[in-house]
């Protein structure tokens, strides 16, 4: 009995070991987004849109706001650019990204 017991508390020991190192080995993965920044107003891309991580990766949009960035999950991406408002994104899947931003100044041609 005490034997079984014991070979019991191990197993459970043993898988709980297994599935926390499951989800580190997940969470530190890092992979490549991609996706586009666009204008909310237009639906338009929007290109020169300062991408970058809290890890220090750093990208910018082409002419059709599209961006691909290495990143982890979980990782916060900051999408910036003089002409509109800062936005913070957390990558929670390796789904493409839409970025809907809003323009700073009304005027602004994209």
């Amino acid at each position: 009995m005490a034997m079984t017991k014991s070979l019991y508390i191990i197993l459970v020991l043993v898988l709980s070991t297994a599935t926390v190192y499951s989800q580190i080995s997940q969470t530190g993965e890092r992979f490549e987004a991609k996706g586009v920044v666009k204008a909310k107003e237009s639906n338009h891309g929007i290109s020169g849109v300062e991408v970058s991580t809290s890890s220090g990766a750093y990208a910018l949009t082409n002419a059709r706001g599209e961006f691909k960035i290495e990143v982890v999950m979980g990782e916060e991406v900051v999408f910036e650019s003089p002409i509109l408002e800062t936005v913070r994104y957390r990558v929670i899947t390796k789904d493409d990204l839409e970025i809907l931003v809003e323009l700073k100044i009304e005027d602004t041609i994209i």
